[in-house]
Formats: C-alpha cells, sequence, structure tokens
C-alpha cells in the first residue's frame, strides 16, 4: 500500500482508493507476508477472538497462518500496523462457513485492538481487502456477521445473502465487485 501522491489517500496494490486516509492516521496496512513477525500475533488474535470459546487449540490457527505467508494470491491476511506494532488485521480465505461450501471467497477473522477502535481502522482493512479482491477479479466477497456487526458491514456496501446460519445465528452478507 503506498500514498497517492496528490491526494494522500491510501491505496491497495491495485490502485484502488478506499475510505480511510490511513497516512493521516499515522498507520499503514500490509500483507502479512511483508510483516510475517506478526503471524504469531494475528493467529493469537484469531484464536481467541473466534476459536477458544468453541475449545479449538490454538494450534489449528498457527497450522493455518503458512498458506498466509504463501506466494499464492489466496488465502491473503492484511495487516493494520503503526510504527511496526499490530493494531488489527482481516483475512480472505477461500470459504469461512462449512455449511455453505459452495461461497467464496470470504472476508473473514477481522479484528481490531481494543484501544484502536472507532478510529477507521477496521473499516479501512475490510475495505483493502475487498479492493485487492476485486483488483484479483473476485465478482462477490462473503462474510459472516453476528447480529450485533452487521450495521457495520452493511453501512460499507454489504448486503444480506442468508439469515440464521448455524448457531449462534449468523447472517450472511455478500458485495459484489461492480457497485
Amino acid at each position: 500500500m503506498t500514498a497517492g501522491a496528490r491526494t494522500g489517500t491510501a491505496r491497495v496494490a491495485t490502485g484502488e482508493p478506499f475510505a480511510v486516509d490511513v497516512a493521516a492516521a499515522g498507520w499503514t496496512i500490509v500483507d502479512l507476508r511483508r510483516a510475517p513477525h506478526l503471524a504469531g500475533t494475528v493467529a493469537d488474535r484469531v484464536w481467541r477472538a473466534f476459536w477458544a470459546a468453541d475449545g479449538h487449540p490454538i494450534g489449528e490457527i498457527e497450522r493455518r497462518m503458512p498458506a498466509h505467508l504463501g506466494g499464492g494470491p489466496l488465502p491473503f491476511t492484511l495487516v493494520a500496523i503503526r510504527d511496526g506494532a499490530y493494531l488489527g488485521s482481516v483475512a480472505l480465505v477461500a470459504n469461512d462457513e462449512p455449511r455453505r461450501p459452495f461461497l467464496g471467497p470470504w472476508i473473514a477473522a477481522l479484528w481490531v485492538e481494543p484501544g484502536e477502535r472507532h478510529q477507521g481502522v477496521g473499516a479501512a482493512l475490510v475495505e483493502a481487502a475487498c479492493a485487492r479482491a476485486f483488483g484479483l477479479g473476485v465478482v462477490r466477497l462473503f462474510l459472516g456477521a453476528l447480529d450485533g456487526n452487521r450495521g457495520f458491514y452493511e453501512k460499507r456496501s454489504w448486503t444480506t445473502f442468508e439469515e440464521g446460519v448455524g448457531e449462534p445465528p449468523l447472517t450472511i452478507l455478500a458485495r459484489d465487485g461492480r457497485r
């Protein structure tokens, strides 16, 4: 990601701008491949936020991390950093809902450190992941959200695809690359 020369608006590798001027905010978004030392931190946050309560060992996440550090286009993880410190992350994976194996790819595991929330980090991470996916030719993205998080995504052009999936019930949201 680089800052646009004239506007100062942050851009992802595809050149698509997104809403938060991360350069002015003092942080940046990079592919985890450019910050592999943060892979353990990403695994820890994903495990704590989404897996630990269900009894999954952290090793399940740690075993998935090398794929996010590989050379292929998917999966990938984007990390927001300030002065080398982790602020948050988001992933793009082939599928994040085993009950819907025919849907994909998925925005997954959005996490922002508690002290960094409500400052545009999460929105910028999601927008950067979307822009990169659409730049790779993805036509439609999906994600699963609990009811309390739906509004965050709906404000960002995500629409309801399916409700009441699994337990606790998730809403599957979709976003098309051509808006």
